[in-house]
Formats: structure tokens, C-alpha cells, sequence
């Protein structure tokens, strides 16, 4: 990359009209004059999106090294991708891609060596690639695929079955299922969903995330046959999830209430009565069901442990008092727990970097993993009953790597850990880059970590075209982990950085807790100071300086820009959470509120309003370059959160620093898009933070 700045031309930005709109919070007025962008269907908002998006892609066309971008993130991305493998009945169920698909395909073999069939293919469900594959599950004895699709990126799940042997679909279809909830009953005859009042029409991307109620569909029936084994009709707005226990006899809900950090857990005994019993009755730690011997129920929870621990519950004496501790809490973080192989697989978090262990069900330790490097496992896979299971493993700058993990020697012997899959071929070669990560304080002393990735050579004084890159919330860690867009970045002489702010988990519930409710404002804190330490240390400039974050991270770049415009020279606020007024009114929003609060508490919306981006952009201001993105048909954060926060910037920007907004139609948050559609978006992200970084050539 060179530095030449150029010239920005002045832009005469869409009409956005303001209403009178005004709401009363605690005594405080305060207008909502963009209220009418929340009717996303409306004639008027979809004729403002079409303006946006035509005076977007003529600002983009104009630059000059945007095809160039776009052909080094298509190379990135097909060079073939390989999914874990799922094993039943014998078989192996694996999603694969050659590099020549815009989705990766479902194939079948028998025996992890075997020649793998083709059995879904998900490039086929629609003429423009808006249909995508949610979720599949093969039946214990391999003969049926459950799976889901997904239309335009939207959350909704429509469930179908699939003849594994035949590769024809059964004529079973349940519709109104969302966020990809079911599971196979033991004998393959029935499968289990979650599913949600049909909305009304045109408010399908804006309702539906309440009333859920759990179904048992038989093969051969029509939906409206299935029986209803679950609902809370008198708590409609608390939310369920559930899973199977690997015997699949034993139905677990999980039930959280909004602004509670934890869970009840309900057990349905499917073999027995089906009456709902409730085993834990509190809301204050979170349990996860691991597996379980016969009455003997193994949970990974915070409960009296932030870092997590292994407890065992006994189904006929439920009372904490009586719960045995099997693996107890470390100093590092437990991220992850699975039962395989009748053993404990335990994925800890040592500053961003996985630390696999075994533990036998009485919780003794039988080994630890080794892996290929200081990386971070993102997948695991296996069932309880199996010697092998397979992790999937990724750094900054090494594609996923699928391994073979065999504890079948276990506890005698040692388990092995095997690599199966040959690098892509893409023409990345991860020799020529380094990785590290620095500790830097944040306002108030906290040591926070930042992971850096970059050609080898580089270093502080270079003066680097760097993105900074959050998230801080949900108990979310951010782990350096390889992506083409990541990689293109630095192919061009970048540096990617990313911030384990609080708010994640990146060290457990403290962390997470520190930055919660009133609290968080620390996660924009840290944020700020990771900016601050990039800029000290010499290894960027202010006209250098990108900041990115997605979903709740976008609402992080939302929040910083709002508070220290100066500090950054682009902002890439990817669907974020903008209007923080209003974020419960919408689909899942209600249940954000055990991270955000509740503007209807008053003490929770004196936080609130302090940072909501879209109640703190102010006249006068000389905001970033800004490229605001999101999807239209986005049921998780509604787009019009970022169709009113576009619309406020650009009223108030006061300097000739472009202030867009890229809306992808017949899109959603993000899950399922096509490969082409993803890297159109990034290669947009990238040319617009390039040119107004004053950046003309790209290495």
C-alpha cells in the first residue's frame, strides 16, 4: 500500500424526512423523527433504500482499485472449504466445497476414507442463491437428514426430511421455526422443533421471537398434527431453547428471562409421562446439559465458578446443596464442554488461545490435546458414545484445519490428534505473515489483550493501514481466527487487530459482567484505548485508522465514533445495534436486555442514552468516512436501525467525510450468504476505508 490522498467530491445525499415523532422517557423528551424507516416494507423506505444504495455504488464504482480488491477476495474464498464431519449409523455426513460454489454442499461416505455422494446441495434451492442451508441432522442410524433452510438470510427455518439413500425428500414440512432449533427422537420416526406464531404479513422481519412453543413432528403427518410438548403461555415474552440428551430420551429446556444472566432448565421425560419438571428454578447461572448417566445429569454452569465448571445433578435431588463438583473451575476461561467417547472434552481460553483437556465423568484429568499451534479451536463434533471425535482449528493466519481426535486408548493410553484435510489451495501462505498479542491498559487500569496479524518484517514506525476490530458483549470471545477478508487485508500490507474488550469472555464472567448494564460503557472504554495504544506504539496514524464491528460490535464502532470522531479516520459499523431506545421492540431484542438493560428502567436508560448511537451524533461534528452496511431483510438487528442512524449522520456530518450506507437486498444478518455476496461486501468495505485512508495502490 502507498499513501496518496485524494480528493473526496461533495455528495448530495438522499432526502430524509423528519416527522414529528417524540417520546417521553423518564420526563425526557426525545424525538424519533426518522420512526417512519422502521416500516421496512413501506413504499417510502424502500424507495429511500433504493437512493442510498444507488448513491453508494456511485461512489464505489468511481474507485479505482475495487475490482482489483474483489478478485483477491474471490481467490481467498474458493480455495475450497471442508466442514467437520458428523458420523451416524456409519456413515459420514460432511459439508465440502471445491472452491467452485457460492454454498457448500452436503456429501456422504461411508467411512471417514470413503468416495463422498452428493446428497444436498444447498446451490439448488433457489434461482438467485437467496435459499440457504440453516442447520441438518442426520438420524442416529444415518437412513434421514433433517435439515433447514433459510430465505434471504432471515432467522425463519423451514424443516424438511431427506431420504439418505434415495436422496429424495419425504413430503414432512414444518415452517415458523427460527434459529434452527430440532433434533432427531431416538428411533428416526419423529424429529423435535421449536417454532413461533405465524407473523402477520409484512412483519415477518420485525416480529416473532416470542410465544415459542417446542412440537413433536411424526414422519408421514401433517404440521398441523404435531403435539404441542412445551409452551409458557402465561410467559410469553421469556425465551426457550432446548436440546436432546444422547440417550434422546430426556427433552432439556433451556428458559431464560429477559435482563437475567442465567437459565432454568425444565426436563421432559419423553420415554415416561412428558410432563415438563423443573430442575433448576433460578435465573441467576447458566447450566448446559453435557450428557448424563441414567439420573446422573452432567452440566457445565457459572454457577459459584465465573470461569466455569463440570457439576453433576442428580434428577431426584435437584437442590443446589446436593450438586457435586466434578471438573472444577480453573484459572482459564472454560469456553466450551462436550461429552465424547464417555469423557469430558474441555476447550479453555488462555488469552484468546484454546487449551484442549480430557476429563473422565469423575472428573479426573486423562490428557491434553496437543494442537498445531497458539490457536483457537471454532468447531467441535463427535457423539458420546464414540472413540473419535474432530475439532476444527484456525489461527489469524492458518485456514481451518480439521483434526481427528481418537480417545479410544483413553484412560490407559494417550489420545492422538491426527490433521485430515489438505490445505486450501488458494494461494495464501501463511509463512509470510506473524501474529502476537500486546496487553494494554484501559482507562481505568484494566489490562486488556490486543491480537495483531501482519506481513513479517513489519513493525511499530511503518505507519500501517490497520483495522481495528471488536465486539465486547455476550459472552462472546473475539479469538484471532483465519478469514479471506482478514487475509486479503494483510496480502495488501495491512494490519488486522482485534480487541478482547470486556464484555466477552475471553476470561471468563467477570469479564463478561464488567461490561453489562450500566457498565457498559467500559467495553467503549477499552476500544478507545486499543485505538490509543495502536497510535502510541507507532504502528498506525489517525488517517490510517479503520475501525470494524458487527451486530453488537457494530453498535461498539457506532458508539466510539459518536465519542471520539477525531481518533478515526473510517468507521465500518457492519448491522449494528443503533437505535438503543428501541432495540427490545423488535424481534429478539427483548432478551439483549440481560447485556443492554432496559430503557424502560430508568437507572438502565440514563446508561443507555449516554451511548446510544443514534441519540449522540450532534451538528457540528466532523464524523469518519462512514460505510454503514446491513441487510434488508435482517430479523435479528432490524436494518432500520442502521437506516436511521445513516440517515441522522448524514444530516449532521460538517465536513465532506462521506457519511453511506450499502443495504444488500435479500439479505439478512449474515448467516448463509453466498460466498460472492459476502466478499461483493467486503471488497466494498475495503476500497471505501482504502480511498479514504488516502491509500491509491495496492500491493
Amino acid at each position: 500500500m502507498t499513501d496518496n490522498p485524494l480528493p473526496r467530491a461533495a455528495l448530495n445525499y438522499p432526502d430524509s424526512r423528519l416527522d414529528s415523532t417524540v417520546d417521553d422517557y423518564h420526563g425526557e423528551q426525545v424525538a424519533d423523527p426518522y420512526r417512519w424507516l422502521e416500516e421496512i416494507r413501506s413504499a417510502e423506505t424502500e424507495a429511500w433504500v433504493d437512493a442510498q444504495n444507488e448513491l453508494t455504488e456511485g461512489y464505489l464504482s468511481a474507485i479505482d482499485e475495487r475490482s482489483a480488491i474483489l478478485d483477491r477476495l474471490m481467490r481467498l474464498a474458493t480455495g475450497g472449504h471442508r466442514g467437520l464431519p458428523q458420523e451416524a449409523g456409519g456413515l459420514y455426513f460432511r459439508m465440502l466445497n471445491d472452491g467452485s460454489h457460492d454454498q457448500d454442499q452436503l456429501f456422504v461416505s461411508e467411512g471417514l476414507d470413503g468416495e463422498p455422494r452428493l446428497l444436498l446441495d444447498p446451490n439448488t434451492f433457489s434461482d438467485n442463491g437467496s435459499v440457504s442451508l440453516a442447520m441438518w441432522s442426520p438420524s442416529r442410524d444415518g437412513t434421514k437428514l433433517l435439515y433447514g433452510t433459510s430465505e434471504s438470510g432471515s432467522d425463519w427455518t423451514t424443516w424438511r426430511v431427506r431420504d439418505v439413500a434415495t436422496g429424495a425428500d419425504l413430503p414432512d414440512i414444518t415452517r415458523w421455526g427460527k434459529y434452527a432449533n430440532a433434533a432427531w427422537e431416538t428411533d428416526g420416526s419423529s424429529f423435535i422443533y421449536k417454532r413461533y406464531p405465524e407473523p402477520q404479513p409484512g412483519r415477518e422481519h420485525m416480529d416473532g421471537s416470542h410465544a415459542a412453543s417446542i412440537h413433536r413432528h411424526v414422519l408421514g403427518e401433517e404440521q398441523a398434527a404435531d403435539a404441542m410438548l412445551f409452551s409458557m403461555p402465561d410467559r410469553q415474552d421469556e425465551g426457550i431453547f432446548f436440546g436432546l440428551n444422547h440417550l434422546r430420551d430426556l427433552l432439556v429446556i433451556y428458559n431464560g428471562r429477559r435482563g437475567m444472566p442465567g437459565n432454568r432448565i425444565i426436563l421432559i421425560d419423553l420415554q415416561g409421562d412428558a410432563q415438563p419438571v423443573v430442575l433448576v428454578d433460578s435465573y441467576d447461572h447458566s447450566l448446559f446439559l453435557l450428557g448424563n448417566d441414567a439420573d446422573r445429569l452432567w452440566f457445565r454452569t457459572d454457577h459459584n465458578a465465573p470461569n466455569h465448571r463440570i457439576i453433576e445433578i442428580e434428577r431426584g435431588s435437584p437442590d443446589p446443596a446436593n450438586w457435586r463438583e466434578l471438573v472444577p473451575e480453573q484459572p482459564e476461561a472454560l469456553r466450551v464442554a462436550a461429552l465424547y467417547g464417555g469423557c469430558f472434552a474441555c476447550q479453555y481460553l488462555e488469552h484468546a488461545a484454546s487449551v484442549m483437556r480430557v476429563f473422565a465423568t469423575d472428573g479426573t484429568e486423562l490428557d491434553r490435546l496437543a494442537l498445531p499451534g497458539n490457536g483457537n479451536v471454532e468447531n467441535m463434533h463427535g457423539s458420546a458414545g464414540s472413540g473419535e471425535f474432530f475439532l476444527d482449528y484456525t489461527d489469524a493466519i492458518t485456514p481451518d484445519c480439521t483434526l481427528r481426535v481418537d480417545i479410544s486408548a483413553l484412560p490407559s493410553g494417550n489420545a492422538s490428534v491426527t490433521a485430515i484435510d489438505p490445505a486450501p489451495d488458494n494461494g495464501w501462505d501463511p509463512a509470510l505473515y506473524e501474529t502476537s498479542t500486546m496487553f494494554y491498559e484501559s482507562a481505568d487500569g484494566t489490562r486488556v489483550p490486543l491480537h495483531l496479524a501482519h506481513r513479517k518484517g513489519l513493525k511499530p514506525g511503518n505507519y500501517l493501514p490497520t483495522i481495528l476490530y471488536g465486539y465486547g458483549g455476550f459472552n462472546i470471545a473475539q479469538i484471532p481466527k483465519f478469514t479471506p477478508a482478514r487475509a486479503a487485508w494483510l496480502e495488501m500490507g495491512g494490519l488486522f487487530a482485534i480487541a478482547g474488550i470486556r464484555g466477552g469472555s475471553e476470561y471468563g464472567k467477570a469479564w463478561h459482567h464488567a461490561a453489562i448494564k450500566q457498565n457498559r460503557q467500559r467495553a467503549y472504554e477499552d476500544f478507545i484505548a486499543a485505538a490509543e495504544y495502536l497510535l502510541r506504539e507507532g504502528w498506525t496514524t489517525r488517517e490510517q485508522l479503520a475501525i470494524q464491528g458487527r451486530s453488537n460490535g457494530g453498535l461498539l464502532v457506532g458508539a466510539v465514533m459518536c465519542q471520539r470522531p477525531e481518533l478515526f479516520a473510517v468507521a465500518l459499523p457492519q448491522v449494528g445495534v443503533m437505535d438503543m431506545l428501541r432495540f427490545n421492540q423488535f424481534t429478539a431484542g427483548p432478551f439483549w436486555e440481560s447485556d443492554y438493560g432496559s430503557p424502560q428502567n430508568e437507572a438502565e436508560y440514563r446508561a443507555i442514552r449516554a451511548y446510544s448511537p443514534l441519540h449522540n451524533l450532534h451538528e457540528g461534528t466532523c464524523y469518519p468516512s462512514t460505510l454503514v452496511t446491513t441487510g434488508d431483510t435482517d430479523d435479528r438487528v432490524v436494518p432500520s436501525h442502521s437506516y436511521k442512524f445513516a440517515a441522522r449522520l448524514q444530516a449532521v456530518q460538517s465536513c465532506d467525510k462521506p457519511t453511506l450506507i450499502r443495504i444488500d437486498t435479500r439479505a439478512g444478518h449474515g448467516q448463509g450468504k453466498p460466498i460472492a455476496q459476502e466478499m461483493r461486501e467486503f471488497a466494498d468495505m475495503y476500497a471505501f476505508a482504502l480511498h479514504n485512508m488516502g491509500v491509491t495502490t495496492v500491493s
